[in-house]
């Protein structure tokens, strides 16, 4: 069983020439150009791109927003003011079924 000389994760399959988790090339002859841009993954693994055969199943957990209250405050004046025409929409989606129900019920009654 091969492991990747960098994360110490298995090789799948043990003849890849680098590591589908951290992206480090797997020859015993590492360039120096090789070993930047592998720090480099590791400091800002957004930046390498998509690495293929890497897990597509993460779970994110958002602790934390850091955002200075004046922005805060502006985006929830913003968020209001959006909503007014939602709640415009969804009054007309409202009227519209109590008139068709309300016609079909009263109809119905008759008989």
């Amino acid at each position: 069983m091969s492991k990747c000389i960098n994360c110490n994760k298995k090789l799948d399959p043990p003849t890849r020439t680098s590591c589908v988790y951290c992206g480090t090339s797997q020859s015993t002859s590492t360039s120096s150009s090789e070993i930047q841009e592998t720090s480099r993954i590791k400091e800002n693994p957004s930046s390498s791109g998509y690495i293929i055969g890497a897990n597509k199943d993460q779970n994110i957990v958002i602790t934390d927003i850091k955002m200075p209250f004046g922005s805060m405050v502006v985006f929830m004046v913003k968020w209001s003011i959006a909503m007014i025409p939602a709640m415009i929409i969804l009054g007309i989606i409202w009227a519209l079924l109590i008139a068709i129900f309300g016609g079909v019920i009263g109809g119905a009654s008759r008989y």
